[in-house]
């Protein structure tokens, strides 16, 4: 049985939580991206943090921040790639921090 997920830190909540081809009509094949695995994209490409810096915003080791990168990458090249509906579930262990919470150490 698997440890259970340890609570994730997360800043910044997506504008939508569905993602759909433009003009791709009705879809049945979907991705499920949960919310931590956004916010990881987030911080590591979005905003160019290295896996360490984003692990500690996290709350996470520097490990599971590297293998949700590898598994969110793969997800989103799945959508792209093969015009799947891609949702963004938001329920999960998350806490929703204010970046000004964050401490200078951790950035």
């Amino acid at each position: 049985m698997p440890r259970p997920k340890l609570k994730r830190f997360i800043q910044m909540e997506p504008k939508y939580s569905v993602y759909a081809p433009k003009g791709a009509g009705k879809i049945k094949d979907e991705v499920l991206m949960d919310l931590d695995e956004v916010e990881t994209l987030r911080l590591v490409f979005g905003e160019g943090l290295d896996q360490d810096k984003a692990a500690r915003k996290l709350g996470v080791s520097r490990q599971t921040v590297g293998r949700t990168v590898d598994i969110a990458g793969k997800k989103l090249a799945d959508f792209l790639v093969n015009g799947k509906l891609l949702k963004i579930r938001t329920d999960g262990n998350y806490e929703f921090v204010n970046k000004d919470s964050i401490k200078e150490s951790d950035k």
